[in-house]
């Protein structure tokens, strides 16, 4: 019978059959016998758990949370605000030097050491971008000059104007301008 079947039929038969097997044998669950028990972990105690709640009861912190540089400038980037200007100009209204004279007296502060401010220059849409580029920059250094006159060092201040190019306020009316005209404050370690 054998005779009958061309020889290449029956190599092609016979890989078949192997690599049916080599998959069956690759697919067989392990041999290894399944535990139901857990583990030996030793003898180390149990975590105690609230039945009610299937919690661990919470551990007490004999120690304060002290805040890290980098949480304590984004405390800061919250609570302080920026500086306004008027229309065209960069000297600081006495509102901004209030709001100056807090910024320095938190950068005086010992936990804010290490802290650096990056002063950032605004203006409102109207005048060409270099006009508006310039008068910003003009608004970052007077904020900046202020705050050296208050015994912060120029080493942790830095400057940068946006011109009109990022408005809080985009809406093209007086009220928006005066919101565009300021000086922004960015808090960061290092």
């Amino acid at each position: 019978m054998l005779e009958r079947f061309p020889r290449s039929l029956m190599v092609a038969a016979v890989l078949l059959c192997c690599i049916l097997f080599v998959i069956a044998c690759r697919s067989a669950p392990s041999s290894e016998p399944v535990t139901t028990s857990a583990p030996d972990m030793g003898a180390t105690q149990a975590e105690r758990v609230d039945e009610t709640t299937g919690f661990a009861p919470p551990e007490t912190m004999d120690e304060t949370i002290r805040e890290t540089p980098s949480s304590s400038a984004d405390r800061l980037n919250v609570e302080t605000g920026p500086i306004r200007f008027d229309f065209d100009k960069y000297d600081l209204r006495d509102d901004a030097r209030r709001t100056l004279t807090r910024h320095a007296a938190k950068m005086k502060e010992r936990e804010n050491a290490q802290l650096k401010i990056r002063i950032e220059g605004h203006c409102d849409e109207r005048g060409t971008v270099e006009y508006n580029l310039a008068l910003g920059e003009k608004r970052a250094r007077a904020a900046r000059d202020f705050l050296i006159s208050q015994g912060i060092p120029a080493s942790r201040l830095s400057i940068i104007s946006y011109g009109k190019e990022r408005p809080s306020n985009r809406a093209h009316n007086e009220a928006a301008w005066a919101q565009n005209r300021r000086a922004e404050f960015i808090w960061r370690a290092n």
